[in-house]
C-alpha cells in the first residue's frame, strides 16, 4: 500500500510541475516514479514486522505456491509440496506474452500494409496460444485433497 501511495505522489508531483511549466520528459518521469516507488517499498518491507508463521501456513495451505523458499514452511506445516511446476508456469507466461505481443504486432503490420509481416507475426500469436493451451491443461489440472480450492 505504501509503495502505491508513493507512486501515486510523485505521479501528482509530476503532473503539478508540468501544469506549474516545469515539464520533464516522460522517461525521467517514468524511471524517477520507479526508483523512488521501489526505494520506499524496501524501506517499509525492512522497517515492519514480518508476517507470523501462522498467516504464511495458512496462506500455504490455501495456494500451494511452488518454489524453493517455501520450504521452511512446508516442513513445519506438515502438508506436501505444491502441484505446480515452476518451469511449467515460466513457459506459460512466457508463451502468454508471445501471444499478445505477436496479436499486436501483426494488427500493426497488416494496418501498415505489411503482409509478410503481419502473417509471420500471426504465426508467432497463434503457436504461442497452442502452446499456451497446452501449457494450461498441465498446470491446472484439478488437484486433489486439502489444496482443492473448494469451501
Amino acid at each position: 500500500m505504501s509503495a502505491m501511495i508513493a507512486s501515486f505522489g510523485v505521479a501528482l508531483a509530476f503532473f503539478v510541475a508540468a501544469r506549474t511549466g516545469h515539464a520533464v520528459a516522460s522517461t525521467t518521469a517514468l524511471l524517477t516514479t520507479i526508483g523512488i516507488t521501489t526505494a520506499v517499498w524496501l524501506v517499509v518491507t525492512y522497517l515492519t514486522p514480518p508476517v507470523g508463521e501462522e498467516t504464511l501456513t495458512a496462506f500455504y495451505a490455501k495456494v500451494r505456491p511452488a518454489g524453493p523458499g517455501w520450504a521452511a514452511i512446508r516442513r513445519r506445516s506438515g502438508l506436501g509440496p505444491s502441484p505446480d511446476s515452476l518451469p511449467m508456469a515460466l513457459l506459460g507466461w512466457v508463451l502468454g506474452v508471445a501471444s499478445v505481443y505477436g496479436a499486436l504486432f501483426a494488427t500493426g503490420s497488416f494496418i501498415y500494409g505489411r503482409p509478410i509481416a503481419g502473417a509471420l507475426c500471426s504465426l508467432v500469436a497463434g503457436l504461442a496460444v497452442i502452446g499456451l493451451l497446452a501449457t494450461g491443461r498441465r498446470l491446472w489440472r484439478p488437484m486433489a485433497g486439502p489444496a482443492s480450492l473448494e469451501g
